[in-house]
């Protein structure tokens, strides 16, 4: 279903964009940048006349004109598009694509897990950094510009994290091609058509991703430039990953990686503070320019999703040594097809039920991220036991078959 829609949205939408890309910055954003550089309360931080300046804003100029044009010509089509945005949202690499993969293949379900998290945990320490703007509140920050055009906003705009590079297009192209190219290397099915197999997935990938991408700049919570930082880096820590020998991801690595994602971001942190940068100086900036204060959630802060990295990754270490010490061996793909869908629904359930009856507190940040963290602690680690559970159920009277037969 997800792929059918990245086809369908990437070809209907795929073509103007082409046109607004190939766009050339004109004399007209020259003049703007001329006319509001004198300005003293621009949000760019670079200093004043510096070339730095009018790069950024040239960047960012051109980019909310691309935004206002994909508005403008997908008015009609608000709905799809946040709904195109929710596809891409990184939360559905814990909660739809792990336990999916998982179920289907738990190699490829672990690598769906490790890329998901340590993509996340490496687009939030960048977005601390590269300290990026979010287009919904840059063109109200830099109003003093010429002809800054309006942008409209909805309800999944209000994002309150530092907007570069992108999570939905980071998170979700890491994990979406560790699928594909699992999909290619295993599914036997495929193993006699692969060239051709190769390209019409790759093909079903790119389409999606760049479904995604146009609905971020839709909604006005992503420039162009950072949806297209996202994908490449995502696309890289794909490669990169798969390089990996199958023995690094043992119980213990998963506990040392989940824990080395927890210091790493408290002492990023903490390196700001120090050198007198506010971590959540974006929240502030949130707050003050979305236009329906009911859009702001403490789910979208980059210290949120530190936590549930750090959480998810944890919990599938532990859910792998509780399996290993009730002898609930990790079947692979050494199961039939009718098990594979009954482990991918209870999977999938557990996760669907969790995140709808399970809700974090808003009015208390720390209580809400406590919740969180317990939270996906436990349905990850559940979750490795219950199909692991359901694997070794299959294999007992597999082999039990294969001793009465022989």
């Amino acid at each position: 279903m997800v792929t059918v829609v990245g086809v369908l949205s990437g070809v209907y939408i795929w073509k103007p964009l082409i046109e607004r890309f190939l766009y050339e910055v004109d004399s007209d954003v020259q003049n703007r940048l001329k006319g509001g550089a004198d300005n003293e309360n621009q949000l760019c931080c670079t200093s004043e006349g510096s070339s730095g300046v009018y790069t950024m804003e040239q960047l960012h100029l051109s980019g909310v004109d691309a935004i206002h044009y994909i508005q403008t010509e997908y008015q009609n089509e608000s709905e799809w598009m946040l709904f195109l945005s929710h596809v891409g949202d990184p939360r559905n690499a814990f909660l739809v694509y792990f336990p999916l993969s998982y179920a289907l293949h738990s190699p490829t379900g672990r690598a769906v897990m490790w890329l998901a998290a340590l993509s996340e945990w490496l687009n939030g320490i960048l977005k601390w950094f590269l300290h990026g703007h979010r287009p919904y509140w840059w063109v109200h920050g830099n109003s003093h510009l010429q002809r800054v055009p309006e942008l409209q906003q909805y309800r999944l705009t209000c994002e309150t994290g530092p907007g570069s590079p992108s999570g939905h297009a980071m998170v979700t192209s890491a994990v979406l091609a560790a699928m594909v190219s699992g999909l290619l290397r295993n599914a036997r099915i495929l193993q006699n058509i692969r060239p051709v197999a190769s390209v019409i997935l790759w093909l079903l990938f790119a389409l999606l991703m760049a479904a995604v991408c146009v609905s971020r700049c839709f909604i006005a919570t992503h420039f162009p430039h950072q949806v297209v930082a996202g994908v490449g880096t995502g696309v890289l820590m794909n490669y990169g990953f798969s390089k990996l020998p199958p023995e690094v991801f043992t119980v213990k690595n998963h506990v040392w990686v989940a824990c080395a994602i927890l210091v790493t971001s408290w002492l990023t942190y903490t390196a700001l503070v120090v050198v007198g940068i506010d971590p959540f100086w974006s929240v502030g900036l949130a707050q003050k320019w979305c236009a329906d204060s009911h859009w702001i959630h403490l789910d979208t802060t980059v210290f949120n999703a530190l936590i549930r990295d750090f959480a998810c990754l944890l919990g599938f270490g532990l859910g792998q040594a509780l399996s290993s010490n009730l002898n609930f061996r990790d079947s692979g793909a050494n199961t039939s097809w009718l098990h594979m869908l009954s482990s991918t629904v209870v999977a999938l359930s557990l996760f669907a039920f969790t995140e709808h009856y399970i809700k974090a507190p808003q009015k208390i940040p720390s209580l809400f991220y406590f919740v969180t963290f317990a939270k996906y602690l436990t349905v990850c680690g559940v979750s490795v036991v219950v199909v692991r559970w359901l694997q070794n159920t299959k294999v007992k009277d597999t082999e039990g078959n294969t001793g009465k037969n022989s």
